[in-house]
């Protein structure tokens, strides 16, 4: 897969949250869905048959199993932020943005980001009923630095 803007990873899939969604928000995009356990790929392959989405790929493996390079790397709830944009680097085409889900309002995701703070792109936070909650996207290290 080509690591062009329209193409995207989500590690961790789990039940399609975010990967799936944006699969459906974005039908004019490819991905790959990365999940490691068998029960959650088997459902990820059902919904994408029952979406008719044939340019949605199902790893049933980690994010170590993905040898392509993408427009877009997200990965929620699955590691800290600063281990996922470490793994992330690896998934992300020159050009790319990483997806950094955090628990927090614009000012906790710049604390806790505070290291990459160059490479940030834009952040969006939002409240929703469990407290503030955020994204940020980032761009990935530069191969020169």
């Amino acid at each position: 897969m080509a690591g062009d803007a329209a193409s995207f990873v989500d590690v961790g899939s789990g039940a399609g949250i975010p990967g799936m969604a944006f699969a459906i928000a974005a039908p004019a995009t490819t991905g790959t869905l990365v999940e490691p356990r068998r029960k959650r790929a088997n459902f990820l392959r059902h919904v994408r048959r029952q979406l008719d989405r044939s340019g949605i790929d199902i790893v049933e493996g980690r994010d170590d199993d993905v040898t392509d390079t993408y427009g877009l790397a997200m990965a929620r709830a699955v590691f800290s932020p600063q281990e996922w944009i470490h793994r992330a680097e690896k998934l992300v085409a020159p050009g790319g943005r990483i997806a950094c889900f955090i628990n927090g309002d614009e000012r906790t995701i710049r604390t806790e980001l505070a290291a990459y703070e160059a490479r940030i792109f834009r952040i969006h936070s939002w409240r929703c009923t469990r407290g503030p909650r955020g994204i940020a996207l980032l761009a990935p290290k530069s191969p020169n630095a």
